[in-house]
This record gives structure tokens, sequence and C-alpha cells, in this order.
């Protein structure tokens, strides 16, 4: 189906530049065991794919701070190269985040996203206007994300997502044009409910568009507990099941003030969620 094939191409050019497994550094080093506290008021600032055997980096997604927390620059870097991957300089005028010159949030005055508009091909603007609509639920977690095409004044695609004692456990994506209605995506994900986590990104299994600008974005309050995997599942253009892919997540390691510092993610790579495959390491920035 047309507007399904269109969908599905935004997601590929969107996330082009964050899947290449060499893109890395290490640029704060790994968890010093002997200064085990992050601080009192930190956000994440770099995941970084790790050898588990060497310890190198394979690579990271950056953020970048000024002296008001705001992040002014997100990029990928492939240090054995020494280039840079991916680079975002990140501006701010009233409401609007902007990312680049064509692509740009629309932020709510607690300063959480609330559209997200680029096109078909984010740099060429004749390729048609996407529109990306949040709305969210009275407890402050993300309730739907909506995507509309051209000037058409009706979603094309509906994502739902499904929390359970302040966890994500579920999304579902649905093509909803009238007359082509179909399933287009599901997630399912698991936590540790033992294991709280604190400020850390959150992780939608079907966040293309957000991926460059995950550690940079409000989308809302985050899932309370540790994920410990993730299933997601997408469909062909006849809504027939196409594809599964399964993560799971252990050797969770924290700081002793509750910060998710290392895991391992086994399996498949959770797609559209920032997230790398393999040893992991987490970096933060405090105010």
């Amino acid at each position: 189906m047309q507007i399904n094939k269109k969908i599905i191409a935004i997601a590929l050019v969107s996330c082009i530049v964050l899947s290449c497994k060499k893109e890395y550094s290490v640029e704060n080093g790994p968890f010093d065991p002997n200064n085990p506290k992050i601080g009192a008021n930190c956000r994440l600032s770099q995941i970084v794919e790790v050898d588990s055997s060497s310890g190198a980096g394979f690579g990271s997604l950056n953020a970048y701070f000024n002296a008001n927390d705001q992040v002014t620059r997100v990029s990928t870097f492939d240090s054995v190269q020494g280039l840079t991957i991916y680079n975002a300089d990140i501006t701010y005028s009233g409401d609007t985040m902007r990312v680049n010159a064509q692509e740009y949030f629309i932020l709510d005055a607690s300063k959480k996203a609330m559209e997200f508009h680029t096109f078909q091909d984010p740099v060429d603007t004749s390729s048609g206007k996407i529109t990306f609509v949040y709305s969210y639920l009275a407890s402050g977690h993300l309730a739907k994300k909506e995507i509309f095409v051209g000037g058409i004044p009706i979603p094309a695609v509906r994502f739902t997502y499904t929390w359970s004692g302040d966890n994500l456990t579920s999304v579902e994506g649905l093509v909803v044009v009238p007359g082509a209605e179909q399933k287009l995506f599901s997630a399912i994900m698991t936590y540790d409910n033992t294991q709280t986590v604190k400020n850390f990104i959150p992780i939608f299994p079907d966040g293309f568009e957000t991926v460059p600008y995950i550690m940079a974005i409000n989308l809302g309050l985050t899932s309370r507990n540790v994920l410990t995997s993730l299933s997601a599942s997408n469909y062909d253009n006849s809504g027939n099941l196409s594809q599964t892919l399964t993560t799971t997540f252990t050797g969770q390691k924290f700081s002793p003030d509750g910060y998710l510092v290392e895991w391992m993610a086994s399996g498949d790579l959770p797609a559209n969620s920032g997230l790398p495959t393999g040893l992991t390491r987490f970096h933060y920035h405090c105010k």
C-alpha cells in the first residue's frame, strides 16, 4: 500500500546514520569504581557500544549541553577514521527546537515534544512534508504518536503506548487511513520490577524519527524500572507478520545513586530505540 511504503521509507532514511557498527568513541572513559556516584541532577549524555574483551569503544551517540542544561549538539563519531558520521547543531527559539534547516520540534510550556516536522527525504524539501504529533496521558506518559502526510488532516499512521506500573509495556502501530486500516508494528517490553532506573532516556522501539535526538528531547515520563527484554514485530503491506526482533538486557550495573552505567544487550539490534547491541556503557552530564 502506498502510505505504508512511504512510512517505511521515512524510517530507513531516519535511521541510516545510526545503524553503522563503526561509529564510536569512548570520550568519558569507563565507569570509575573509585568515584562511583554520578550526581544529584544528571542526564544521559553518551551511549557507547563497547568491545567486551578489550574495552574499546565500537560506537557512540553523544549529546553536548550548554549552561542552561539544553542539548545544543548531537553527534556520532568514528574514532578509528577520526570522522564525525553525523552531527546536528540544535537551536531554540520560543516553542521551537530546530535540529537543522528543514527539521524541527514544537515544544509545550513544560518543554515536552508535541510535534516533529520533517520531510519524506529530510534533505529534499520537495519530497513531501511529514508531521509527527505526540499526545500525553494525564500522568505525563506518552499516549500516542500520529503521523500526518502532506496536508492531509487525518493521520496516516497511529502508534499507541500502553503503560503498567509506570513502565512502557507495549506499543501498537496501525495504518489508520479510512478504508486501508492494517497493522504495521507491535512491541512488548519487560522489566526488572525490583530495580528502578534514574533519569534514563525514553525507550520507544518505534522511535525512528527521534533516535538522533533521544537525549535532547522530552517525551514525557520515562519507564520507572530497568528494561530486561524488547520484542518488536513488523508487518508487511498486507498486514501480515514479516519479522520479529528480540533483544534481552542483562548484567545491569548501577551507580550507588541509581543511574544505569552498563548492561549487555543480546540478540537482535533493538532498532529505532537508539540502543546498540553488545556491551553498552552510559555516561551522564550533571548540572
